[in-house]
């Protein structure tokens, strides 16, 4: 049986052959446009507490925001990028594993996500680099984060 701990990069001949995302039953699959906004939402979220998100990448969870609002329990992120496909937890829990599609017509650029919390606003604003060299595409990505 196949569990969300098999997760990651697997190797043939010490060469990266394929990335395997395990995507638990019952978790939301959300589609959207390279280049386009989308908002995810936290369906396990507690009444009065903040929500954390997190994004599962080759197997391993990496920290994105740190709390939005009770009752606002959603990470909004705009010019969303190939490279932000993946599986998506709120309070520990698969919330949504986010499906991005090629659009021909996008060229990186500059992207703003923010997350609300009742006090502050956090906000971080991301660079794109693309780079294509024979059919291989490279991103570089800076991020700047300002309250």
């Amino acid at each position: 049986k196949v569990d969300v701990s098999d997760s990651g990069r697997y190797f043939c001949n010490d060469e990266s052959a394929v990335e395997l995302t395990v995507i638990p039953s019952g978790t939301r699959t959300q589609t959207v446009k390279e280049g386009k906004d989308t908002t995810l939402k936290c369906l396990n979220a507690s009444e009065g507490y903040k929500s954390s998100w997190s994004r599962e990448i080759a197997g391993r969870p990496e920290r994105i925001r740190s709390a939005v609002p009770p009752g606002g329990e959603k990470l909004k992120i705009t010019k969303v990028q190939l490279s932000d496909f993946g599986l998506y937890f709120c309070n520990g829990k698969p919330a949504v594993y986010l499906k991005v599609t090629k659009n021909n017509k996008h060229q990186g650029g500059k992207r703003t996500t923010t997350s609300t919390t009742p006090a502050t606003t956090e906000r971080s604003t991301t660079y794109l680099t693309s780079a294509s060299t024979a059919g291989t595409t490279s991103t570089a990505k800076t991020t700047m984060k300002t309250e």
